[in-house]
């Protein structure tokens, strides 16, 4: 994603890093650490590739809306979620159901 190769301040702009992730999600990784934890920038991320998950903050993979929106995208977001969501069953069983088609 060409966010890697832009300035600090670049990365830190929400209206860049949207745009970024309009494009690729996986722009996220490369967003700013404020960025990665705010919730409409990560929710935008994980719903066009719900592992960007891995790039929110600890806090958004604590967040139940953002984790499942990522798993309704990709159950393989599961692993990067926290371990509280991860033992929820409405979670686990809308990754499956992403997974599988079940």
């Amino acid at each position: 994603p060409m966010l890697r190769v832009f300035s600090e301040d670049l990365r830190g702009n929400s209206d860049v890093v949207q745009a970024a992730i309009a494009n690729s999600a996986i722009a996220l990784e490369f967003a700013s650490d404020s960025l990665r934890g705010t919730k409409d920038i990560v929710l935008r991320a994980v719903r066009h590739y719900g592992r960007s998950l891995q790039f929110g903050s600890e806090e958004m993979q604590q967040d139940p809306e953002i984790v499942m929106a990522a798993v309704r995208n990709n159950g393989g977001a599961l692993e990067f979620a926290s371990e509280e969501l991860r033992a929820k069953n409405d979670v686990v069983l809308e990754a499956v159901r992403s997974l599988g088609n079940a």
